[in-house]
């Protein structure tokens, strides 16, 4: 294994003492688990997907107030009811349903990957990184 760059140590040295033991335990994790960036990128997918829901609800709740929400069938309310926020409301209603399609995909691919023990860990976390940055962009 290499060691860190001297950019990296010259930095963790100018952080105070509490800040350093925080990062050094973190640092320490990593180097149990090298995988551990790769996993940690699966709640923040998770999370992602739901960005569009909560959008969609916060816009219809804006137009037509919380008191009139269908909160007990919400799939029956047609969007197109909306108005000029129609084409938003469906737009985030499509990206919410690709998230979940494809989250399962994308956790099965991390798991499999530290079960398999893909060399080298920190590329996994590399490709894992650009699929939530692809979500963003898409999201």
């Amino acid at each position: 294994m290499n060691p860190p760059p001297p950019w990296l140590m010259q930095a963790f040295g100018k952080l105070p003492g509490t800040m350093q033991q925080r990062a050094s335990a973190i640092l320490a994790k990593i180097m149990k688990d090298m995988y551990l960036p790769a996993l940690a990128t699966l709640p923040v997918a998770w999370i992602l997907a739901y960005v569009p829901h909560f959008t969609k609800v916060g816009v219809m709740l804006h137009l037509q107030g919380p008191s009139r929400y269908n909160n007990l069938t919400p799939r029956t309310t047609d969007p197109s009811k909306f108005g000029d926020a129609a084409a938003l409301i469906k737009r985030c209603i499509g990206c919410h349903e690709n998230s979940l399609e494809s989250f399962p995909v994308f956790a099965i691919a991390v798991l499999a990957c530290k079960m398999q023990k893909v060399k080298p860990p920190l590329a996994v976390a590399r490709l894992c990184l650009r699929y939530l940055a692809m979500r963003v962009a898409y999201t």
